[in-house]
């Protein structure tokens, strides 16, 4: 057949076997289950435009994925303006989010296939269902979502369910991390976050069966007079073995510089720090990889600093390409542990990025999740 039939409505009313698709499918008004076998997508996509709806799903009667791949396929896929949405669950979906802000045309994608980054399979992994929202203004969003899943979906976790919190990867499901949230597992299948300050890829897990061996929360690089400090910070590590270092100058090349130990199991937060003590001069960029027993590994987001700099306030490069940047502050009051804010505008003067960091650090990684409009960056005194 062709590589999708597109309905206006349609209805899964079959109370005998699974109904198995053979090719995707897309449903512009309503998709409704109302018996009691359930829909295998077979690694193909669902689209439901900007109006389908999902209703009647029950864990007797669900949509399911065994054969997809992560944010690509056997995927329920929906588009929708979001302004201001108040406890809006988007197309049925099961992702119900609140914000104030106006997050303007939002791509939502519902998949079944468990997460696991490159933790161990049999002991860090999700349950069978993830959410990938992906908003066009993607931050200071302080939004609330209530991510809902079925009993079915439990991957055997059901003892553990009052433990379940939110996790986030920004990488596309590479590294994950904890960031909390409150389970209501009483018969509502449901984990609730809120103040999200931006979305991506998330899914819920117990925080003992977490997706991600070390839940890393920062890792930061300081320029000093004479080195650069390196800190880190994880909120809980599962057979974590080690930590290499590694440094690159032009960001694509990197050398380990520094090896430290990790601690191997942990659930509490701990404080880690080493030194670069042959600093380059100018910009260079610094990743932490992080080696467990089994000796799989992942690493970090990378950071930049600009080591030697006179200038107080210095953007690399500028002008930006809208990617990544880095701000250099220098000769400034910065060593307290007060909040600041970085804000990037457009030409026309919209906020288009902001992020909250600590004055302890003199340089900061511009990142956006989205590539910026503007091409030239330029920082405010």
């Amino acid at each position: 057949g062709s590589p999708s039939t597109t309905f206006y409505n349609l209805t899964n009313s079959n109370t005998a076997t699974t109904v198995t698709l053979n090719q995707g499918i897309t449903v512009t008004n309503t998709l409704a289950m109302s018996g009691t076998a359930n829909i295998d997508m077979n690694a193909n996509n669902i689209d439901l435009s900007s109006a389908g709806t999902i209703t009647g799903e029950t864990n007797g009667d669900r949509i399911y994925d065994t054969a997809g791949t992560t944010d690509v396929s056997g995927v329920i896929t929906t588009t929708r303006v979001l302004n201001a949405p108040a406890t809006v669950n988007v197309g049925g979906m099961g992702a119900t989010i609140t914000s104030a802000a106006n997050m303007g045309s939002t791509t939502i994608k519902r998949g079944h296939v468990q997460q696991t980054g490159t933790g161990n399979a049999n002991a860090n992994t999700s349950i069978l269902r993830y959410y990938s929202i992906t908003p066009t203004t993607n931050t200071g969003l302080n939004a609330t979502l209530e991510f809902n899943y079925f009993e079915s979906e439990l991957n055997g976790q059901s003892a553990n369910e009052a433990d379940f919190v939110l996790f986030r990867s920004t990488d596309g499901g590479t590294n994950w991390t904890n960031k909390s949230g409150v389970a209501n597992a009483a018969g509502n299948n449901v984990t609730t976050l809120s103040a999200i300050d931006a979305f991506s890829l998330w899914t819920t897990s117990s925080e003992s069966v977490s997706p991600f061996p070390i839940t890393l929360l920062s890792f930061n690089a300081i320029p000093l007079e004479n080195m650069v400090e390196l800190k880190w910070v994880t909120a809980s590590e599962n057979n974590s073995h080690l930590f290499e270092i590694e440094k690159s100058i032009n960001g694509i090349d990197f050398d380990v510089i520094t090896t430290t130990k990790a601690a191997g199991e942990s659930i509490q937060l701990l404080n880690y720090t080493e030194y670069d003590r042959s600093p380059t001069q100018g910009l260079s960029y610094y990743r932490l990889k992080q080696i467990d027993n089994d000796g799989t590994y992942n690493y970090s987001n990378t950071v930049s600093v600009v080591y030697g700099s006179k200038s107080k306030v210095k953007l690399i490069p500028n002008p930006s390409n809208g990617l990544i940047a880095t701000l250099m502050l220098k000769d400034l009051n910065y060593n307290n542990e007060n909040d600041a804010t970085i804000e990037v505008y457009s030409s026309t003067g919209e906020l288009v990025y902001s992020k909250i960091v600590k004055m302890t650090n003199i340089s900061f990684t511009i990142s956006p999740e989205q590539r910026l409009a503007t091409l030239v960056i330029t920082p405010l005194n």
